[in-house]
């Protein structure tokens, strides 16, 4: 018998920084939000008290929520619809902006961070990739709808993010159906896209910038699983992020504050243990014999305890 097991958790991650060179320290890595389903897409506010994202949990609970960093965990539900995904705050933390999927198109829709009636203030096709991002400002929110860059063929361009001073933008490449990624920047007002990474490696999330706009926080699987890595905006060769972090996905940094939410993802694959009475009958419930993260598929039986049946077992 297989059992799949899959949890998402959104950690928080205090850090400290010395200089855009120095190494990381003083680093406390906590759960941040811990509903029944998963929470994944974290987004800070602004001022850095409130984290908002998206939760799953099948027909039940899912939607954007936001949650206080630090105090007691809001259960405040913003929108009911399984296919709203990607919040962003607004630079005066009034307001949350996050994308509706459907069939054919996506929509940007708006919500009061405390509640309320929703707006949608743009749709669009699906097609045209995803990414929501809010200028500093407070003027205009950019997606890939609004024509900044102009990728080359068989190309996509999505996940942008506002550098702390609006003057430019961090966005993904993507070729060879997603699966190959980069992270690139460009000037808010359009011009040539300048590349900062070589790797042509999967990136979970959109680009985040340091408070300083010096660095850009991003994950990838250069090194292996999922990890967060840091590149100099100038250009350079990335760095891992410190800390006891692990795998990590879809970063995200404050306008202030010294803190960075992520997205950790743990997949288990279970196997369990079955003795069998007769064909019909089991002897007792079954119990989990190997349970730690990983794949373990295709297990056998025990020829000396539990006998094949003739018939399957329904």
């Amino acid at each position: 018998m297989l059992l799949l097991a899959f949890v998402c958790t959104i950690g928080l991650w205090a850090l400290y920084r010395k200089t855009a060179e120095g190494p990381l320290s003083s680093i406390e890595v906590v759960p941040l939000a811990g509903l029944r389903g998963f929470q994944v897409t974290p987004a800070f506010s602004p001022d850095g008290n409130q984290v908002a994202f998206r939760n799953g949990d099948g027909a039940h609970n899912t939607g954007i929520y936001p949650t206080l960093v630090g105090g007691e965990k809001s259960l405040l539900r913003l929108s009911r619809d399984p296919a709203d995904c990607c919040p962003t705050w607004s630079p005066d933390g009034r307001h949350i902006a996050f994308i509706r999927f459907s069939d054919k198109t996506f929509s940007i829709v708006v919500v009061p961070a405390l509640g309320g009636t929703e707006h949608r203030v743009y749709m669009g096709p699906a097609s045209m990739g995803a990414g929501l991002t809010w200028s500093p400002n407070g003027c205009h929110s950019l997606t890939t709808a609004r024509p900044l860059t102009a990728p080359p063929g068989g190309s996509l361009d999505a996940e942008p993010a506002f550098s702390p001073d609006g003057s430019q933008v961090a966005f993904v490449r993507s070729t060879v159906a997603g699966v190959c990624n980069d992270v690139y920047v460009v000037s808010a007002a359009g011009g040539e896209a300048r590349r900062l990474t070589f790797d042509h490696r999967p990136i979970i999330g959109p680009p985040a910038w340091t408070v300083d706009g010096h660095e850009i926080v991003f994950s990838s699987t250069r090194g292996g699983p999922d990890s967060l890595w840091r590149i100099p905006v100038s250009g350079g060769v990335p760095r891992p992020v410190a800390g006891p972090i692990g795998d990590g996905g879809w970063p995200s940094i404050p306008a202030k504050g010294e803190q960075l939410a992520y997205e950790q993802i743990v997949a288990k694959f279970n196997i369990w243990r079955l003795d069998l009475k007769d064909q019909k009958h089991y002897q007792a419930p079954p119990s989990v014999l190997i349970s730690e993260k990983g794949d373990k598929m295709r297990p056998d039986c025990l020829p000396t305890e539990i006998r094949l049946p003739s018939s399957p077992i329904a």
